[in-house]
């Protein structure tokens, strides 16, 4: 009995570290508009090593952890099982999109990322996304 305690809060700890994701795009959208946040959208498939991978190296990261949250609603949807709109069906997992509270996208990142490839990517799409509120006059 004293094993499966200590099992149980061993796994609990594992999992307390976690993204608070939504498995729902529509969802992600609602409470993002609420939040007055962006989308972090990870499309992973059930046996993809890499997307277990990059969830649990990147994404367990607790800096990497803080900056997404600071500035997105995230949502991770299977490309095997989960309805997702059309222009988010990715060939390759995992991918992350980037995308307004509207759900248009403005940055993306295609594959297993390390923590400093990441971080490089949130930096981006922040650019990215501040970048979709400047009017630049082509001439």
């Amino acid at each position: 009995m004293k094993k499966l305690i200590l099992f149980l809060t061993l796994l609990s700890f594992m999992y307390a570290n976690s993204l608070p994701y939504l498995y729902n795009y529509q969802e992600a959208l609602q409470k993002a508009t609420l939040e007055k946040k962006s989308v972090m959208v990870l499309v992973v498939t059930t046996y993809c090593p890499w997307c277990k991978r990059f969830k649990k190296k990147t994404l367990m990261n607790k800096k990497i952890q803080k900056e997404i949250l600071k500035d997105y609603v995230v949502v991770m949807l299977n490309k095997e099982t989960d309805e997702m709109p059309e222009d988010l069906k990715s060939r390759l997992v995992p991918t992350t999109f980037f995308l307004d509270n509207k759900g248009e996208e403005f940055y993306s990142a295609i594959g297993y990322r390390t923590v400093k490839q990441f971080k490089i990517d949130l930096t981006d799409s922040l650019d990215m996304r501040d970048m979709e509120d400047i009017d630049i006059d082509e001439e």
